[in-house]
């Protein structure tokens, strides 16, 4: 009598075991897959940055950069001083043309932006601090700033 019931509890146990299994295979991948969000990391090659002589800190190259088209911008974006006529843009204290100047950078500098948009004066306004000196920092008019790059969105 104990032969019957070793014998089912046998095909009863590999039954499961082929179960699980199949739920391994494929059931849960699917379920981890799409319920995890992934880091995406962006590796920026080292040809970008190259050093000063005066300062120690990385500086972006702008040889190599894609220019995108003037207009839209947000935080986080790489942009060039342009279009000043070789006067330079006036970086200020905050965001108008009532404050005080803080500095005036020359064409082609590069700066991040790293606060903004503001609107005063009929401008939109960038808060922005350069690549090359961590000083250099303000409030610039968005219509001399061209977007050289921004860094991939997290999905």
């Amino acid at each position: 009598m104990q032969k019957p019931v070793i014998i089912s509890t046998a095909i009863i146990t590999i039954i499961l075991c082929l179960f699980i299994g199949v739920i391994q295979l494929f059931v849960l991948p699917t379920i981890i897959d799409n319920g995890i969000s992934r880091a995406i990391v962006t590796i920026i090659p080292s040809s970008f940055l190259t050093k000063t002589s005066k300062n120690t800190q990385p500086v972006l190259s702008t040889d190599s950069l894609e220019e995108f088209p003037p207009g839209i911008f947000s935080v986080g974006m790489i942009v060039r001083v342009e279009g000043t006529e070789d006067e330079g843009l006036r970086i200020r204290v905050c965001p108008g043309i009532e404050c005080k100047t803080h500095s005036i950078t020359e064409e082609g500098n590069v700066f991040e932006i790293i606060d903004g948009p503001e609107i005063s004066n009929g401008f939109i306004w960038w808060k922005i601090i350069s690549l090359e000196e961590d000083s250099i920092y303000g409030w610039a008019v968005q219509d001399y700033l061209t977007l050289l790059f921004y860094p991939k969105p997290l999905k």
